[in-house]
């Protein structure tokens, strides 16, 4: 119970904004170094800020010095309202290793079972820098679906009821 405190006191979960775009679009930069990812990410933020788009939505984590340091988002197609998909799921380099990847997961887990959603997918890639991230998604139950080298795409599920 001490580390969630801790980490509650470390950071903050707040929903994406206008005031924060550029900052989640900095953490996405660094988190993410593939060109066509931060161009898919600036807009997928910047559309989820829309009226029109209220099936996706972006949380950030920002540090006690106000730096935003890890993202997570949930986003959902209208013709499986059973599925929900966690999207743009990182955490700065520096700030990894120290619970805020689990602090997100738990939060994410927790507002797609809020929303009523029965299952919670995500892909990933092969790249080397996502072992850690495959590994957390395990631990939580997540179970590897399929993978296609071809795309890079490993998918994984989680049944949340």
């Amino acid at each position: 119970m001490d580390a969630i405190k801790t980490l509650q006191d470390k950071y903050k979960i707040v929903p994406l904004s206008e005031e924060l775009i550029d900052g989640a679009i900095a953490l996405i930069e660094t988190v993410f170094p593939y060109k066509p990812d931060q161009k898919t990410a600036k807009w997928s933020f910047r559309n989820s800020l829309t009226q029109a788009k209220q099936n996706q939505q972006y949380w950030l984590a920002a540090n006690s010095h106000e730096e935003i340091v890890g993202v997570t988002g949930l986003y959902h197609y209208d013709n499986d309202k059973s599925v929900v998909w966690l999207g743009w799921f990182g955490v700065h380099p520096q700030h990894r290793r120290h619970g805020l990847g689990s602090m997100l997961l738990d939060f994410s887990i927790s507002e797609a079972s809020k929303r009523g959603f029965s299952v919670l997918k995500l892909y990933s890639s092969f790249d080397e820098n996502e072992k850690a991230a495959h590994c957390l998604y395990r631990k939580y139950g997540f179970i590897q679906t399929s993978a296609d080298e071809k795309a890079d795409r490993i998918y994984f599920l989680i049944k949340l009821r």
